[in-house]
């Protein structure tokens, strides 16, 4: 946007160099002022205000290019304006998406299992199971992908962290678990997982202990 302000600027500045019709002499007389009384920084912000309307597609039609030249420029400055506000709407966009990463990615994941679904061309019933299933799993999915962010830290903060996120309360629902000494517990914590199955489902698993946070035995 400044580069392209310093060339209409440039161009409006040849008129009160030589007696050419620019753009600048073309605003001057529409708005009934002096040419000559235009410094520089009166000509940088009307060449500013143009390339403002352009971008915004306002175009309120009191600055206008006068000559090829001018018309050649206003063409370029039409197609990068039009870049600049994609990339403007790209970068907006983007950073809406990153306030919750996982949320964008939880929509992904349903998007591929509907086309899985219907590639696979699974019964109606199936189907509903299925997204039930992966709408119950939300909170499930978010401490998973959580994971991955508290997985950079340190064994101990990550222990202090599950802790004051209630897996204490998880091993106390274990006999065996209940009361143990505190570095015990930050270190046990670390392996405690979150996840989910379907009703009806078996939860077989020989060699881990199961704490049934919400359901039935």
């Amino acid at each position: 946007l400044h580069w392209l302000t310093c060339a209409w600027s440039f161009l409006g500045m040849m008129a009160l160099a030589a007696e050419q019709e620019t753009w600048l002499r073309t605003y001057a007389i529409r708005t009934a002022q002096d040419i000559d009384s235009f410094g520089i920084v009166d000509v940088y912000t009307i060449a500013m205000y143009f390339n403002a309307m352009t971008i915004t597609g306002v175009g309120y039609g009191d600055v206008n290019p006068t000559g090829l030249l001018e018309l050649n420029l206003s063409t370029l400055t039409m197609f990068v304006m039009g870049f600049v506000w994609a990339w403007v709407l790209a970068t907006i966009i983007q950073v809406v998406n990153n306030l919750d990463a996982f949320a964008t990615h939880f929509q992904k994941v349903n998007d591929e299992m509907n086309a899985v679904m219907e590639s696979r061309n699974l019964g109606q019933a199936l189907r509903t199971r299925s997204r039930k299933h992966l709408h119950e799993a939300y909170l499930v999915q978010r401490h998973r992908h959580e994971q991955n962010a508290i997985r950079t830290l340190s064994i101990g903060l990550q222990g202090e962290i599950a802790i004051e996120s209630g897996a204490d309360r998880v091993c106390n629902c274990v006999w065996y678990l209940r009361d143990v000494d505190p570095e015990v517990l930050v270190e046990l914590v670390n392996y405690l997982f979150a996840d989910m199955y379907s009703p009806g489902e078996f939860v077989i698993s020989k060699q881990s202990v199961a704490v049934i946070r919400r359901g039935s035995c």
